[in-house]
């Protein structure tokens, strides 16, 4: 693996995979001086690292890690409702699994780990990710479509397959087309296309079988050459609208996450597939709302899981920190500056608490361990006095059943920071 790290080995921290208190739709706000948004639902849900190694147990391992949990975080856990990213959509998960369904979680396993298998190692860019699919090279895009028969659809969707765009500058001349003509017949002949290959996908939008997965990389490819063709041609490209019959209203949503998903599964795609997405939101026929928070969401919930994946360790050493400098660039084409460092903060006060979570199950926590904690904190940024701050916020969210257990969490963390005052006090002393 090159040294790299996937979703598997990252650590199964609180609210990690991207668990909130939130469901779709909502933005799971949780504010680096606590954890006020997600702390009455969601603090202590772990998804169990098996699940991710063996997808198809998942759903039962998000339930053991619950059952086998102290009395008080069980009955924390057992309320729970998390949000994991699944195969572009972002859905609901029950922990009681009255609303959860293996195949979600196993693609929530398999979407996660794409983002850091490409993301992490920067791995060359594949058609198709991961190894449930072949590469697909271009020249095979031509079994997706609708068959043609006039020169300039051939020309066309020779152009989607590789050839350069002056192929339909030259056909548009020798068949004398105006450019009103010919944009029109570009538009229909994009609209029969596109619409072929969402039909596809809308057969069996919640599948992840071979013809599901193809038909989105697909997509991405008709709707970015049709792009770069029609602006070469025509200064700007025409717009497209679905005229399938396959895809419900209700699925339309649906089908832009499961989409979204997908132009964010890697670094490669984010940068070459992102701005399809406004094609396809006016394709749908979507507003512009719904679709930039459809966006905002999905994106904020990979963010997070490939945050969590390189903070595994609770250290960054150059290498690590490289990649969360490479990762928030690349996020950065999708969320503002403002909300990226807000969830680097927010994953590191939580790697900190899932360090905690690990010291209080001890007997007795030894002088080594608490300075481990204070140089993790370090190493993250994050002051002991915001975890403070946190555990505070907790206790008020819990109530009484959960004092105990906070408050050994509080014990926990006054002893790191007396440890950090008298270590800066011995050096002023010095």
């Amino acid at each position: 693996m090159d040294g790299g790290l996937r979703v598997d080995e990252a650590f199964c921290g609180p609210v990690s995979l991207v668990a909130r208190a939130s469901g779709p739709g909502s933005n799971g706000r949780c504010a680096r001086s606590g954890l006020r948004g997600i702390a009455k639902v969601s603090t202590w849900v772990l998804l169990s690292v098996g699940g991710f190694r063996v997808p198809t147990v998942a759903a039962a391992s998000v339930e053991e890690s619950v059952h086998h949990r102290p009395p008080i975080e069980k009955r924390v856990a057992a309320a729970a409702v998390g949000t994991v990213v699944v195969g572009g959509v972002v859905t609901g998960v029950s922990l009681a699994r009255r609303e959860t369904r293996g195949d979600d979680v196993t693609r929530a396993a398999r979407w996660a780990r794409r983002v850091l298998d490409e993301t992490w190692l920067s791995k060359k860019r594949r058609s198709m990710a991961t190894d449930l699919v072949p590469p697909q090279d271009d020249s095979s895009i031509g079994s997706f479509l609708v068959p043609v028969t006039n020169d300039l659809d051939k020309a066309i969707q020779r152009t989607l397959e590789g050839e350069p765009s002056s192929t339909v500058q030259e056909t548009i001349k020798q068949l004398g087309y105006s450019k009103k003509k010919a944009k029109t017949a570009f538009r229909r002949f994009g609209r029969a296309q596109v619409s072929k290959v969402i039909d596809r996908i809308a057969r069996n939008i919640d599948s992840d079988d071979f013809t599901t997965l193809a038909s989105l990389n697909v997509l991405a490819a008709v709707l970015g050459r049709l792009r770069e063709v029609g602006r070469e041609c025509f200064s700007t490209s025409p717009e497209i609208s679905y005229a399938g019959a396959a895809l419900q209203p209700a699925d339309v949503q649906k089908l832009y996450r499961r989409y979204v998903g997908f132009c964010l599964s890697t670094e490669q795609r984010l940068r070459e597939d992102y701005e399809t997405l406004k094609a396809l939101r006016f394709c749908l026929g979507m507003e512009e709302a719904q679709a930039k928070e459809i966006i905002e969401e999905m994106a904020k919930s990979v963010f997070q899981v490939a945050i969590s994946s390189v903070m595994y360790k609770g250290t960054l050493n150059k290498e690590r920190r490289d990649v969360l400098t490479r990762l928030r660039t690349s996020f950065s084409t999708v969320l503002d500056e403002e909300l990226l460092d807000k969830i680097i903060s927010e994953v590191s006060v939580m790697r900190v608490l899932h360090e905690l979570q690990k010291l209080i199950h001890e007997e007795k926590v030894s002088q080594e361990k608490l300075d481990e904690l204070q140089r993790m904190c370090k190493d993250l940024d994050v002051r002991v006095e915001e975890v403070l701050q946190s555990v505070n916020d907790l206790a008020s969210a819990l109530g009484p059943e959960a004092k105990e257990f906070v408050e050994s969490l509080k014990a926990l963390l006054s002893g790191a920071t007396s440890t950090e005052t008298e270590g800066r006090s011995n050096q002023s002393q010095r």
